[in-house]
Parts: C-alpha cells; sequence; structure tokens
C-alpha cells in the first residue's frame, strides 16, 4: 500500500510517505527498474503539490471531472479511492507529471522513455480504471513540449480546458 498523510500542528509541518518495498522483476533493465520504483515514490509525493495547485482551480475541475462515467471506470473498484472530481483529477494529473519527469530524465533513451508510457498509461487504464489517460498523458505531454513552462501551475489552464472539451 501506498499512501501519503500530512500534518500541521502550530506552524509545523510533516508529510509521512507509506510506500511498498522495492519491486523487482527479471525480465526488466536496471533502468527501467529505477524508473518503475522512482514512479511510486514520486507520485506519493506529488500529491503533497499538485493537491494545492488544484484547489485554486477547483471550481472548474469540480465541473468538468464531476462527469465521472467519462473519467472513470466506475467498475474498477480501484477508483472508490478519489471520489472527488478535484481527486480524480489529481491522480490523472500525478502519473502524467511522471511521465513529463521520465520525459526529462531519460527522453534521450527512446525505448526506455516508451516502456515507461507504455506502463503508466496501463496502470492508470487497466489496474486504476482511469479510462482517458493515454490521451490526457498524450495532450499534457504535448503542452509541456510546446510551451516549455517554467513551472506546472501555467498548464493547468490549457489541461483544463483541453479536459473540458473532452466532456
Amino acid at each position: 500500500m501506498n499512501a501519503t498523510h500530512t500534518f500541521k500542528y502550530k506552524g509545523f509541518k510533516e508529510i509521512l510517505l507509506f510506500l511498498p518495498t522495492l519491486r523487482e522483476d527479471e525480465s526488466w533493465s536496471p533502468k527501467f527498474k529505477k524508473a518503475f520504483n522512482t514512479r511510486i515514490i514520486f507520485t506519493e509525493i506529488d500529491h503533497n503539490y499538485v493537491g494545492p495547485l488544484s484547489e485554486k482551480n477547483k471550481k472548474q475541475i469540480d465541473t468538468i471531472f464531476n462527469n465521472r462515467d467519462l473519467w472513470v471506470d466506475i467498475e474498477n473498484k480501484s477508483t472508490v479511492h478519489y471520489p472527488s472530481p478535484v481527486k480524480v483529477f489529481d491522480e490523472y494529473l500525478t502519473w502524467g507529471l511522471f511521465i513529463l519527469y521520465c520525459y526529462d530524465k531519460f527522453g534521450d533513451d527512446h525505448d526506455l522513455f516508451g516502456q515507461i508510457v507504455e506502463n503508466v498509461n496501463d496502470m492508470m487504464v487497466n489496474k486504476k480504471g482511469f479510462p482517458k489517460a493515454d490521451e490526457f498523458n498524450a495532450e499534457l505531454f504535448r503542452l509541456y513540449k510546446d510551451n516549455n513552462p517554467k513551472d506546472i501551475q501555467s498548464l493547468y489552464k490549457p489541461l483544463l480546458d483541453w479536459c473540458e472539451k473532452e466532456n
């Protein structure tokens, strides 16, 4: 099980991560194994950064992702962990941002990068129940490459505009 919990008390803030043991598969290359295990850590840590940014766009996110049948496979039991529109959007974005991170770190290794993208999209669609992951991640990647943003916040508006058109 992986999870993140944030505690605040009188100006003190602590983020606790709960992570599984590292995964190993003999068929994986050392680079893919590193990327796979980094993903587990990255996606948990990233919720602490994406969440506050999404709250600033909550009204638009709620309107778009309230169309739950489009954005999650309600037959997939994993989706109960994402009960609100913001939680759904944050999960899409967190995993998409991992792809951007890998592009920056491993983008010159096209085979490895392709394997990472395929793994992320497979996990999101088939294991987690997010049927639009392929499209969402492709659009996020396009926006990232085309705009070379200084921060992720600058991608929120064009990404949410795209999501709205998907509805």
